[in-house]
């Protein structure tokens, strides 16, 4: 479902031996934070897509309905690509300066492991 790389992610974050107790509590509390918006917010937008699809099946089109879905579905991505941003700069704000550039020299594949570029 939507968010699951990403605890895949604060998951194998998590098993890094090299992090401290009050790292790992920080990187838990944030995940769960950012994390849980960021699925809410996937939600919302999978909902938006939804309607604007079945608005597209339909044989009168009310403009202003198009006009609003499509705003709001454009500010969804917005927010959704704020809260991200928002997520890592949470974790480059635990993490150290070396953890930092080990984890950037890494990235997900599908199934939400990090693995080396």
């Amino acid at each position: 479902g939507p968010g699951r790389a990403w605890a895949y992610q604060i998951q194998n974050l998590l098993r890094r031996p090299d992090l401290s107790a009050e790292q790992r509590k920080k990187l838990c509390q944030q995940g769960y934070e950012h994390l849980s918006r960021i699925i809410r917010l996937r939600a919302d937008q999978a909902d938006l897509r939804l309607q604007i699809f079945c608005l597209q099946n339909q044989e009168n089109l009310d403009p202003k309905t198009v006009k609003e879905l499509y705003s709001r579905s454009a500010e969804a991505e917005a927010e959704l690509l704020l809260a991200m941003r928002a997520y890592i700069r949470a974790i480059e704000g635990i993490l150290t300066p070396e953890q930092l550039k080990q984890l950037k020299g890494r990235r997900l594949d599908r199934k939400g492991r990090l693995r080396r570029r």
